[in-house]
C-alpha cells in the first residue's frame, strides 16, 4: 500500500505483514506512534521521502525499508520491541559509524534505544556493516565491522598481558 497523500487521522499506525510505502512527505500522521508487527515500512519506492512520527515500536520482526536520496525519518522516541525480534534496516548508505549521506532514521529521544535493543537492529547491504546498531548524536547508524589490524593488536596486547601474569605467578 502507498500513501500518496498526508492522512487525517488521529491516533497510530500498525503494519501487520506486507509493505506501507510513504509516496509523499509527512504522509502518515506527524504524532501517532509506528507498530511494526512483522511489516516493512517504506520511505518510498525510489526517492525517500521525509516522515515524522510519534514512537516507533517493534511487535514482531520487521523492516525499515529507506528510499534513495536525502530524506530523514524521524520518530518521537522508541516504545518497545517484543523479546527476541530484531529490526532490519535496508536502503542506508554512508560510512558506518557515521552520519548518514542519503536516508536517516532519527530519533527525537533516543533513550529507549537500549544497548539490547540497538544489538537487535541489523542494517543490509554493504559488509562493512556490523550486527547491531549505534547512535551517532540521535541518528540510529550501522555498526563498522572491526579492522583486522585491531583485532590482532588487541589480542596480541592479551596475550601479553597474560603471559606477564602467568610469569609473576
Amino acid at each position: 500500500l502507498t500513501l500518496g497523500g498526508a492522512n487525517t487521522y488521529l491516533g497510530g499506525t500498525t503494519v501487520t505483514g506486507g509493505t506501507l510505502r510513504i509516496g509523499a512527505a509527512n504522509a502518515l500522521p506527524t504524532t501517532g506512534a509506528v507498530t511494526l508487527n512483522g511489516g516493512t515500512l517504506s520511505t518510498g519506492a525510489t526517492t525517500g521521502f521525509n516522515q515524522n512520527a510519534g514512537a516507533l515500536n517493534v511487535s514482531d520482526s520487521s523492516t525499515i525499508a529507506l528510499g534513495t536520496g536525502g530524506h530523514t525519518l524521524t520518530f518521537a522516541s522508541f516504545g518497545t520491541l517484543g523479546a527476541g525480534e530484531t529490526l532490519t534496516i535496508t536502503g542506508w548508505a554512508g560510512s558506518p559509524g557515521a552520519s548518514g549521506t542519503a536516508g536517516k532514521i532519527i530519533f527525537t529521544d533516543p533513550s529507549g534505544l537500549t544497548t539490547g535493543v540497538l544489538a537487535s537492529i541489523t542494517f543490509t547491504g554493504d559488509p562493512s556493516f556490523a550486527t547491531g546498531a549505534m547512535l551517532v548524536g540521535n541518528e540510529l547508524v550501522p555498526v563498522p565491522v572491526p579492522e583486522p589490524g585491531l583485532v590482532l593488536v588487541v589480542a596480541a596486547a592479551g596475550l601479553g598481558l597474560w603471559r606477564r601474569r602467568r610469569r609473576l605467578s
